[in-house]
This record gives structure tokens, sequence and C-alpha cells, in this order.
């Protein structure tokens, strides 16, 4: 479990990092296929950024499994450890603000506001970036962008 706790956040932050390099306009779309491995099933991922104002205004990751037996126990696994990180949080730590994981048939999607976006994004350069400068980093992580 603690291994699918670290994939999942693993992933989490490179979700993070890859929509982060989202910048201006209305909608960027990135796909990318995920090769099965030890700690995650295979499936396709897609990135769909939103902007307001050459902001990012809304994020939507969704997860695309083989099937819902997939599906369900990935979000199931994800979400347990979402309420395990929050159990552990600290005081100094302050709320553990991520979002959680919704699954429709082979499908899991996570949603993200602007405010949860910026919390979760390590890197502070990311609200400077191009719409181009996005592009290429996703790019550069295997996804294709639309």
């Amino acid at each position: 479990m603690k291994k699918t706790l670290k994939v999942v956040l693993l992933m989490l932050c490179l979700l993070v990092v890859l929509l982060a390099l989202t910048g201006c306009g209305n909608k960027l779309v990135a796909t990318k296929d995920v090769e099965e491995t030890s700690d995650t099933p295979k499936h396709k991922e897609e990135v769909e950024v939103s902007f307001k104002n050459d902001k990012v205004d809304k994020v939507k990751m969704t997860f695309i499994f083989e099937n819902d037996d997939t599906a369900k126990k990935y979000v199931d696994e994800y979400n347990a450890m979402l309420q395990l990180l929050k159990s552990f949080a600290g005081e100094e730590e302050g709320e553990v603000n991520l979002p959680t994981l919704t699954q429709s048939g082979k499908k899991a999607t996570m949603e993200l506001d602007a405010k949860t976006f910026a919390e979760m994004s390590e890197d502070e350069k990311v609200e400077s970036m191009t719409r181009e400068e996005i592009k290429k980093s996703l790019e550069d992580e295997g996804y294709t962008v639309k």
C-alpha cells in the first residue's frame, strides 16, 4: 500500500509539473499512454488545462484504464492514501488539500481549481511560463499536446 501511495503521489507531482507548464490560451490538452509497471496499471492520461485571463483557471486530469475494475481499484487506493496522509498531517503542516479521484466506468478523474493547482505546484516559475514553454515541457515528458 505504501508503494502504491508513492506511485500515486509521484504521478500527482508529475501532473502538477505538467500542468504547471501550461500558460495562456483558452485550453491546452495533453495525452500520454502509460505502460504498466509493478505499481501502476496500463492507462492513458489526458490533462486538460483551462485558462482565464492568461492564468490557469481549472485543470482536469483523466486516467483511462482498460476496464472498470482496474479504474475502481486505482481510485480506491489513491483516495485511501489521501485519507492516510490527511490523518498523519501535523499541525505545523496544516490541512492537506489534495484533490480526490472520482470514477466513472473505465475513467478516473481529478479536477483542480486554480487555488489547489497553485498549492500543489512546487515550481515558483509556473505562473510566469508561456504556453509554448509549457507545451514543450509536456512534449518532453512524452505527452502529445493539442
